[in-house]
């Protein structure tokens, strides 16, 4: 039996539904199944209520509870109810007092009550079908010291012996199996130590989670709709790894296998990067009902996950491990967020999945590509091909079978290494600016900013940057467009004008225009389904529900899953709502105007951005010139235009800086806060329509 990370699950509220009613477990008593199951009142426990007295192979605690129902001789189950721990702590066998008496146990035609329960129950509500239950093993679980294990007893007994005695054994055996992993770094990863935040366990081909059916007169599990073949175990306190032993044991509950298989393991640091370890095979019958097989996890890479990385063209990694456990968190925020997922858990246990090109912009057949056989633990090793800085593509992680796009991610080839800041050649700069947001009380206090708009194409930059002389020159600091929330980007302009945006190419070299479509009720599994369609919609957000706001992660502590930033950098902040529209400690533009939000700075005190307007007719050379404080160097903010949230159109070359930060504006459902200037203002935290395509810039995680 299975004890310890009960404490995570049987703290919450327990809620077992029976015959249409409810009974629900909480400090001050229970509901009565009797009454209208809407009422929430407590219920005062009769006088003479009957007993379970319930063993275990390993010690009871003051958290735990237990399930039981009643069925008659025909198996029928006509009462239940949620009985929680009444004396017995710390021993093998303890009582349960329920708050109803025999004559409410018994029923009123049956000769013998057959008593099956189980525990620990779960938050979401069983159902009763003839003679079996429905309950669930989590497919996210506590993991701490030991796991989620589903135990199930049950005893017959005649209504002579219930009204006499009124106390009923129940003898508790486990019908799940467990796997404990005890996490090491393998060899050529001594140097390294790793704190653990969670753990994921997949089994291809195998139900190891889910819902589950106990059938009452057989006593065996079996699993029922929705079943899923990846458990997760999150760790209240993180398990420290290093090159011999780690801290602690993590063990996961899941639905018997009793073939031979190969268990995948990956799992996620503390800061966030993904883990990697050995793949586990588990002789056959190991993980029968009951069974606990105990495994030395090694710990063989790890990588970083985003939904986009910087690749230097020049350097290209002979493999690139590529973490599909981005796909599998987005996928879990959207069933959070939506209710449905994307199923891409399924897809990648299942090996029925490729690595598509959606869109590059370079020309011909050469593509990012996955090596053959490189499958293993969620992780896809790619190799890209010989091309040059100054690209950009997308990439897709697509369904063989069903040929959906489950996810995808921005590739940006450019020699710029803003981790570099110490070195003395970085072929580029990182700025702090002059606002609160970078005092020492600021959200981004210590960090620092890239110099260029996220997917720009200019390479080599040394030194002050400027503004370019030239449209062509200028087109390079454009950089990609991103509606509000969404992780996946738009070409800009190629030019330097509104007339040409920047080619792409299909998978074969095939030029491709990206798709638009207007909908007022586009979802975020659609967005992620279509990660190149730009979703427009007139006055309103580009999605569907707006009161899904919150999606770049607003507060600045945590990345979220749909930033569309590299590895290591996430999206900044705007003034929020609570700071007004005047500059606030949040806002990393505060400062940029001169007296005012909306004031034209002018000479080169450090606390002004300057527009700049366009060199001669090069219209598409204007943008904010802002002088940073401590060395009078400048960072460059380019003018490239939008893509308008109304219609989907390209627009305002020369005319617009409009750059998206991760704040949303909660008076406004539809609007979110973003850097805006033109010849007449510059405004550090105005706001928009989330369905603007306005760019983005990355600060330091």
């Amino acid at each position: 039996m299975i004890r310890k990370g009960l404490r995570f699950f049987v703290a919450l509220m327990l809620s077992t539904a029976c015959e249409g009613y409810v009974v629900q477990y909480n400090p001050d008593g229970y509901k009565n199944p009797d009454d209208d199951p809407g009422t929430e009142e407590p219920v005062t426990p009769d006088e003479n209520p009957v007993t379970f007295e319930a063993t275990a192979t390993e010690k009871w605690m003051d958290t735990d509870m237990i399930a039981m129902y009643a069925f008659d001789d025909g198996m029928q189950n006509y009462y239940c109810e949620a009985i929680g721990i009444s004396s017995g702590i710390g021993e093998e066998t303890a009582s349960f007092a329920s708050v109803r008496d025999a004559e409410t146990w018994k029923g009123e035609t049956a000769n013998t009550v057959t008593f099956a329960g189980y525990y620990p129950a779960t938050t979401v509500p069983a159902t009763v079908s003839g003679s079996k239950i429905e309950t669930e093993i989590p497919s996210v679980q506590s993991g701490d010291s030991h796991a989620f294990g589903l135990n199930f007893g049950k005893q017959e007994v005649s209504v002579t012996t219930l009204d006499s005695d009124k106390k009923v054994f129940v003898d508790f055996h486990p019908l799940s199996s467990s796997i404990t992993l005890s996490p090491v770094l393998a060899a050529g990863m001594s140097g390294t130590q790793l704190s653990i935040s969670e753990l994921t366990v997949t089994i291809p081909e195998s139900d190891i989670a889910g819902k589950v059916q106990l059938d009452v007169q057989s006593g065996e599990i079996s699993t029922a709709s929705g079943a899923s073949s990846s458990v997760t175990a999150v760790l209240g306190q993180p398990v420290n790894v290093t090159a011999s032993t780690g801290d602690g044991n993590v063990s996961i509950a899941i639905i018997p296998v009793s073939a031979s298989c190969s268990v995948n393991i990956s799992g996620k640091t503390s800061d966030g990067e993904t883990v990697i370890f050995k793949s586990v095979n588990v002789p056959e019958n190991s993980l029968s009902a009951g069974a606990a097989f105990n495994v030395t996890a090694e710990i063989t890479d790890m990588i970083q996950c985003a939904n986009s990385y910087m690749i230097d063209a020049d350097k290209m990694p002979e493999d690139f491990k590529l973490g599909l456990q981005q796909a599998v968190d987005g996928s879990q925020a959207i069933a959070d967020l939506e209710g449905t997922g994307t199923g891409v858990e399924k897809i990648i246990a299942s090996g029925d999945w490729e690595i598509v090109t959606l869109w590059k912009t370079w020309p011909g057949t050469e593509n990012i590509t996955e090596k053959s056989g490189s499958r293993s633990n969620a992780v896809a090793v790619l190799e890209f091909p010989d091309i040059s800085n100054g690209n950009n593509a997308l990439i897709g992680l697509k369904g063989r079978t069903d040929g959906k796009i489950y996810w995808s991610w921005h590739f940006w080839f450019t020699d710029y290494n803003p981790d570099a800041a110490s070195e003395a050649e970085m072929n580029g700069q990182v700025h702090t600016y002059f606002g609160d947001a970078f005092a020492s009380l600021g959200k981004h206090h210590g960090k620092v900013m890239m110099d260029r708009n996220l997917g720009a194409t200019i390479t080599g930059v040394q030194g002050a940057i400027s503004q370019p002389a030239t449209n062509a020159e200028a087109a390079k600091y454009y950089g990609l467009h991103y509606q509000f929330g969404r992780k996946d980007p738009f070409p800009g302009s190629a030019d330097g004008t509104a007339g040409n945006r920047v080619t792409l190419y299909d998978a074969s070299g095939n030029p491709i225009i990206p798709a638009s479509e207007g909908s007022a009720s586009t979802t975020l599994l659609m967005s992620v389904n279509n990660p190149s369609k730009f979703y427009f919609n007139a006055g309103k957000n580009w999605l569907g529900n707006e009161s899904l706001q919150d999606l770049w992660d607003s507060s600045g502590d945590s990345k979220s899953v749909f930033d569309p930033c590299p590895a290591g950098w996430r999206m900044p902040l705007g003034a929020g709502d609570g700071d007004g529209d005047s500059p606030g400690y949040r806002n990393i533009w505060a400062g940029w105007g001169k007296n005012s939000p909306s004031s034209i700075g002018s000479g080169t005190t450090p606390e002004y951005a300057i527009w700049k307007s366009a060199v001669g007719s090069e219209k598409g050379t204007a943008g904010i010139l802002y002088y940073y404080p401590d060395d009078n160097t400048q960072a460059w903010y380019p003018a490239p235009g939008i893509i308008e949230q109304a219609d989907g159109t390209f627009k305002n070359v020369g005319g617009a800086t409009v750059v998206w930060s991760a704040t949303n504006r909660l008076s406004n459902t539809t609007d979110a806060r973003r850097l805006n200037a033109n010849g007449s203002k510059v405004e550090p935290s105005s706001s928009s329509k989330r369905g603007g395509g306005f760019n983005v810039r990355c600060i330091k995680l």
